[in-house]
């Protein structure tokens, strides 16, 4: 839907930005930590959690495929979000 149009885009982007900011400071204490691979662009990192957030919202529970389920896709989802931003699991 933003395809073409740089006033969609423009908004679009100055909407996210302060969710990006937020995500790709927790993603550099991450990294300040240890947690998180320092060689990691965090503002890239950030931007495909919130990719992956968003494509998720469409296909949770869309496939049935190979024992994917719905609980399956958001537990996975969780997961990978959690190795970007939290400590890790002991």
């Amino acid at each position: 839907s933003d395809e073409g149009d740089m006033r969609f885009r423009t908004t679009r982007e100055q909407s996210i930005r302060p969710l990006m900011d937020a995500i790709a400071r927790r993603i550099s204490e991450a990294q300040a930590r240890g947690w998180v691979d320092p060689g990691i662009h965090a503002y890239s990192a950030t931007g495909v959690l919130l990719a992956m957030l968003e494509r998720n919202a469409v296909v949770v529970g869309t496939t049935s495929h190979a024992g994917i389920t719905k609980d399956r896709q958001i537990e996975a989802t969780a997961y990978l979000v959690a190795q970007m931003l939290g400590p890790p699991k002991r």
